[in-house]
């Protein structure tokens, strides 16, 4: 079982999000580029043509773009929620976050939260305005932690 410690979950990076912003700007330039080409030889099609393409391109990466931005505010909000709950949990169990670990990115109901050397079965209630941490033995013990220093 995989667990990730709370600097993991803070620190949680979108790679893909920022290569596919400089593919957008790529295009972009090259857009401009082609674009600039068409203009100077007006009877040649080619130019005019793969001016087109590349901004479908463009469109199509955008929207891509737009959903995964989309995407990507909900999970920061969910993210934030887990961060203050990791923060209660902390404060409430007499420990430091370095000593705290989810075995998910996201704190969901069900979710097992690994305190010290000890595993803990996360339950919300209804309106998720309160948690209740039982204790919990694993049969299988083979845990790795993501984030670990």
């Amino acid at each position: 079982m995989t667990f990730y410690t709370y600097d993991y979950l803070v620190n949680q990076s979108n790679d893909t999000v920022w290569l596919r912003y400089g593919l957008l700007f790529g295009l972009l330039f090259i857009l401009m580029v082609v674009f600039s080409l068409y203009l100077r030889h007006r009877l040649t099609s080619k130019y005019r043509d793969l001016s087109l393409i590349i901004l479908l391109v463009i469109l199509l990466i955008s929207g891509i773009q737009f959903s995964e931005y989309q995407k990507t505010q909900t999970e920061h909000s969910d993210s934030t929620q887990t961060e203050r709950v990791l923060q209660a949990i902390a404060k409430e169990n007499k420990v430091s976050l370095t000593e705290l670990a989810l075995n998910e990115t996201q704190l969901n109901n069900g979710s097992y939260i690994k305190i010290k050397d000890e595993i803990y079965l996360v339950e919300y209630t209804n309106n998720q305005d309160a948690y209740q941490l039982t204790r919990i033995y694993l049969f299988d013990q083979k845990i790795t932690i993501k984030g670990a220093k």
